[in-house]
């Protein structure tokens, strides 16, 4: 189970920093990070 959670948070992680990209503007950022955030307290 540990596995999986460790694996579903990498590919978060991953999506959140393509979505980081500023090619796609600061507002696209905040948005990523902000979904990041609801699945990692939604994780515990």
């Amino acid at each position: 189970m540990k596995r999986i959670l460790l694996a579903l948070r990498l590919l978060i992680t991953s999506l959140s920093s393509i979505g980081a990209d500023m090619s796609n503007g600061a507002d696209n950022f905040y948005k990523s990070d902000k979904l990041t955030e609801f699945f990692r307290s939604n994780l515990k």
